[in-house]
């Protein structure tokens, strides 16, 4: 089963202000069907937590969208895993209604040992015989987040309903927090038509993070750290409507 397809309908929790779907509502559907079809390969949460203390951990994403998916609409995610290499793996995916393409997506994951938290080595543990000749996306890799200009700070407080099985902070809460350092109105006039990020270190419960960044021409970018380490990095390019 190369290529996977998963149907879901778009509901109440995940949409915002507009009927559209959040953006962290995007990257939490991307992850679901993400570990739906790492399950079904047998890299899942059974196999690889529970038998061999050991799990995935997303380091980049890009996620491209033509179109916002409103409540109620029914969408077809398509994902697959890419060619790794000896650290890291790749996962692309298709968000469709009706047949159409709407979201492109691609990922950069790192297997971590959860007792050490280091990464692991791939080389006889990812087959690379699972991911289609060819198929892409996004063809190239989600890219590197240069320097952040940090004209504009604010602060957020982690709590307990932030974290995931992995005992950190979901990666969806990143996307809200990233919003978080602009006003209501600055979003009523900006649409996010591309989405990138760069995770560096775990975040957990009960931890102060200072959001660091500021609009730069066509593009919001934000630096989120904790005493002052960096943990994460994203880019939101948008249109003015």
């Amino acid at each position: 089963m190369p290529v996977a397809s998963y149907r879901f309908k778009i509901e109440g929790q995940q949409i915002g202000v507009g009927n559209r779907i959040k953006l962290s509502g995007i990257a939490d559907v991307l992850q679901i069907a993400a570990w739906r079809h790492a399950e079904e390969l047998g890299f899942g949460i059974d196999d690889m937590m529970v038998k061999e203390n050991r799990t995935w951990a997303l380091t980049r994403l890009h996620i491209e969208i033509e179109r916002y998916p409103k409540y109620g609409d029914e969408i077809v995610v398509k994902t697959w895993p890419k060619k790794g290499d000896r650290i890291f793996a790749f996962r692309d995916w298709l968000i469709e209604i009706n047949g159409k393409v709407i979201i492109r997506a691609t990922s950069t994951y790192l297997m971590i040992d959860l007792t050490t938290r280091r990464p692991l080595s791939l080389e006889g543990l990812y087959d690379n015989n699972m991911a289609p000749e060819g198929l892409h996306a996004i063809e190239k890799p989600a890219a590197r987040i240069g320097e952040v200009i940090q004209n504009q700070t604010r602060e957020i407080y982690s709590s307990y309903s932030d974290l995931d099985v992995n005992n950190h902070v979901n990666n969806p809460r990143y996307l809200d927090w990233t919003q978080s350092l602009m006003p209501a109105d600055f979003w009523k006039t900006h649409r996010v038509n591309s989405i990138l990020v760069n995770f560096f270190s775990e975040v957990h419960a009960d931890q102060t993070i200072s959001i660091h960044g500021d609009v730069v021409e066509n593009t919001l970018q934000v630096l989120g750290k904790e005493q002052q380490k960096e943990k994460f990095k994203v880019e939101l390019q948008f249109a003015t409507k």
